[in-house]
C-alpha cells in the first residue's frame, strides 16, 4: 500500500511542474502573512509552498499558478490577486491607500468563466516526523457583492483524494459585509501527519449562489502548528533513557 501511495504521489507531482517548492515543517508554528508579495506593480512570486488554482476539482489540484499581480479590492478582473489586507484600513479606503499598504493578503475574485467553481488556495508541505495540531488563518471579504461562495478546508497526500477537515466539514462562506473572519481548525489525527508531501487547500467546490457580481476575498495570517508525532517522542524518550543509562554505566565502571 505504501509503495502504491508513493507511486500515486510521484505521478501527481510530475503533473504539477508549475507548483511552488514545498515547505519543510519543523516543530512549532509555521506562519505566512503574505507581506512578501509587496505593493509594487506587476507580477510577484507567491511564498514558498503556496499556489493558486483556477480550475481545481474535487479530485484534482488543477493547474497551479505561483505568481500573481497587485490589484485593488473592487476591480472586477477575475483570478488571483495581491491585495491590501484589511488591517489598519476601512471599507472606504481609496485605491491609492490600498496600493500603498505594506500589509498584504492573497486574494481571489471569481467570475462566470473562471474559478466559480474551481478556485483554490493551495499550500504544499512536508510534515515528516510531525503531527499537525491546528491550522488557522484570516478569511477576508474585501469587496462584498450579492453572490455567495462556500469554501472548503481540505487536506490531501496526492492532490487527487481530498478530505475535508473535521466532520462538519469546515466551511467558510464569504460575508455580506467588509472585513475578516478568523478561522481556527483543530485538525486531530489526519492523513497528512508525518508525510513527505501533503496539501492543504481552501477550495470553492460548488457554484456560487445568488445573482449579480461575485466578491473579492483573500486569506491572510495563515499559521500551522506541528508537534512531534508519538513515535518520534518515543524515540526521543528511548534515546534519553539510553544516554542516562550509559552515563551511569560509565560512572560505575570508573568507580
Amino acid at each position: 500500500m505504501k509503495k502504491l501511495l508513493t507511486i500515486i504521489s510521484l505521478a501527481a507531482a510530475s503533473s504539477l511542474a508549475g507548483a511552488n517548492a514545498q515547505v519543510l515543517l519543523t516543530n512549532g508554528t509555521y506562519s505566512e502573512d503574505f507581506n512578501s508579495l509587496g505593493n509594487a506593480t506587476g507580477s510577484t512570486s507567491l511564498p514558498s509552498g503556496w499556489s493558486i488554482s483556477n480550475v481545481a476539482t474535487t479530485s484534482s489540484l488543477g493547474t497551479l499558478l505561483t505568481t500573481t499581480d497587485r490589484d485593488t479590492w473592487a476591480n472586477t478582473t477575475s483570478g488571483s490577486r495581491n491585495v491590501a489586507s484589511t488591517t489598519g484600513l476601512t471599507s472606504s479606503s481609496t485605491t491609492t491607500v490600498q496600493n500603498a499598504a505594506s500589509n498584504r493578503a492573497l486574494g481571489y475574485r471569481q467570475s462566470g468563466s473562471i474559478g466559480d467553481p474551481g478556485a483554490a488556495f493551495v499550500f504544499n508541505f512536508n510534515s515528516t516526523g510531525l503531527t499537525i495540531s491546528t491550522i488557522s488563518f484570516d478569511f477576508l471579504t474585501v469587496d462584498p457583492e450579492p453572490r455567495t461562495t462556500t469554501w472548503l478546508a481540505q487536506v490531501s497526500i496526492n492532490g487527487t483524494a481530498w478530505t475535508s477537515l473535521t466532520t462538519s466539514p469546515v466551511t467558510i462562506t464569504d460575508s455580506a459585509s467588509w472585513g475578516l473572519t478568523s478561522v481556527s481548525i483543530s485538525t486531530g489525527p489526519t492523513l497528512v501527519d508525518n508525510i513527505s508531501s501533503g496539501y492543504f487547500r481552501l477550495f470553492a467546490s460548488v457554484t456560487s449562489s445568488g445573482s449579480g457580481s461575485r466578491d473579492t476575498i483573500a486569506i491572510d495570517n495563515f499559521s500551522l502548528t506541528a508537534v512531534p508525532e508519538p513515535s518520534t517522542w518515543a524515540l526521543i524518550g528511548l534515546g534519553s533513557a539510553f544516554a542516562l543509562w550509559n552515563i551511569r554505566r560509565r560512572r560505575t565502571i570508573n568507580g
